[in-house]
């Protein structure tokens, strides 16, 4: 999934379903990121990478097992994740 917006409050991402990526791949990438929904990613791949804004994680995120994977990645400054009941299960 992804935005291509350039500030928050432009074009949130919500998850409701499934993503499932494979190797070297992003889940969701944008500004302000809400997933309800299950992230499965493989080996050196981020399930939720945020550039700015808040992220809230509920449902589920499983990663690879290449010990290279991130459930949750953020750049910038001033950004909230909160876990609403997500499960993790991190390679």
């Amino acid at each position: 999934m992804y935005t291509n917006a350039t500030s928050t409050g432009t074009n949130p991402l919500i998850n409701v379903g499934n993503i499932t990526v494979g190797d070297n791949a992003v889940g969701m990438y944008g500004y302000e990121e809400n997933s309800n929904g299950n992230i499965t990613v493989g080996n050196g791949s981020i399930a939720m990478y945020s550039k700015g804004g808040n992220v809230n994680a509920a449902g589920s995120i499983t990663t690879g097992n290449s010990g290279e994977s991130v459930g949750v990645y953020t750049v910038g400054n001033g950004q909230t994740i909160t876990n609403n009941g997500a499960t993790f299960n991190l390679g």
